[in-house]
């Protein structure tokens, strides 16, 4: 009797630390969670590149905590997530941008870009093209322009 009852104790006491196992993990999640979305807004509302610890510092947890976040809401790093993120703003900017009035470089300066051989390279990966390219061709799908008839 005494043995079936230890067993029965034994039992119930590996439950109760699963479940508190499983609500401590759970809790852990929704903080990374919460964490990710916070500097998902900061990082979307700014032009430059916020450093890892800064940004943690900012949503109020550790950076291997934001790194975990970031890893399990997006599969990424928050550095790299933050680099596509800005990719994808000069992307934009050069859809949008004159080239008779706009380079690359300066656009690219203007977002925080300091090396630019290795943001082509980066561009190019996450785009298909270079940034020149993108550019020239928004250049190109302008056709005539209003201004240019005038000079006629």
């Amino acid at each position: 009797m005494e043995a079936a009852r230890n067993r029965l104790l034994d039992a119930v006491s590996r439950l109760v630390l699963a479940l508190e196992t499983t609500q401590v993990a759970t809790e852990n999640a929704t903080i990374r969670t919460r964490a990710y979305q916070r500097a998902r807004l900061l990082i979307e509302n700014t032009e430059l590149p916020i450093p890892v610890e800064e940004l943690a510092g900012k949503v109020g947890v550790t950076r291997r905590c934001l790194e975990i976040g970031f890893k399990e809401v997006t599969g990424v790093s928050p550095k790299t997530f933050m680099q596509r993120s800005l990719l994808n703003q000069l992307h934009r900017e050069l859809l949008h941008a004159d080239p008779a009035y706009h380079n690359v470089t300066n656009i690219a300066l203007n977002f925080g870009f300091a090396e630019l051989g290795r943001t082509a390279g980066r561009y190019r990966e996450l785009f298909g093209e270079l940034p020149s390219k993108t550019l020239a061709s928004n250049a190109q799908s302008r056709g005539v322009r209003y201004k240019d008839l005038l000079d006629i």
